[in-house]
């Protein structure tokens, strides 16, 4: 707890990571099973977080078992948060994938930080997907954020009615012109 307290930068982050690995494999040589307790995981985590690396945090989420460590919904709450801030939404798609993989579900809290992280980036696209997934597994987002995905996907529809437009009549011209084509005879010489 001491040494988590003490991280400043992404080196000190790694250097308490491995302090961590060698803790858990003294563990395993004592025969101490148990996993370090969820509070004090988090909080590790959070510290990595604020030393500024986002993807020294997914590490060690990702190598969480195999430090011993468990972590809860807020671990990956501030992962989501860090990552939509430093608009680095592969981060976000990556702690979103590994909540999953710790058979944990999200929350309306942490689709909103999705959601949100999304639009801070220009990503309304991947808020609509997002949106559909999280209501698709049972999590609605919240109601202002709804309409905001809502209007979003009205925009991204209206955006691609024209384009769609676009290429169905010249598709209908190109079909219209291969046709003529093939009606008349060519001599071949």
């Amino acid at each position: 707890m001491e040494l988590a307290r003490r991280i400043k930068s992404p080196e000190e982050a790694a250097m308490v990571i491995d302090v961590a690995q060698t803790f858990a494999a003294h563990r395993a040589r004592r025969q101490q099973h148990d996993s370090i307790s969820p509070a004090l995981s988090t909080y590790l985590l959070k510290k990595v977080l604020e030393a500024g690396d986002v993807q020294q945090a997914l590490e060690v989420l990702k190598r969480s078992p195999e430090l011993q460590l468990t972590y809860q919904l807020t671990a990956f709450r501030h992962v989501i948060i860090r990552a939509s801030q430093q608009g680095n939404l592969r981060a976000v798609v990556s702690a979103l994938e590994l909540l999953k993989a710790a058979r944990l579900r999200p929350n309306r809290d942490i689709a909103f930080h999705v959601l949100r992280g999304c639009f801070e980036n220009n990503r309304p696209d991947l808020a609509v997907a997002f949106c559909r997934e999280f209501e698709a597994n049972g999590v609605p987002p919240r109601p202002a954020m709804k309409e905001k995905v809502e209007a979003a996907a009205a925009e991204l529809a209206a955006a691609a009615g024209p384009r769609r437009a676009a290429t169905g009549k010249a598709g209908v011209q190109k079909e219209e012109s291969s046709e003529a084509a093939q009606g008349q005879p060519t001599e071949i010489q």
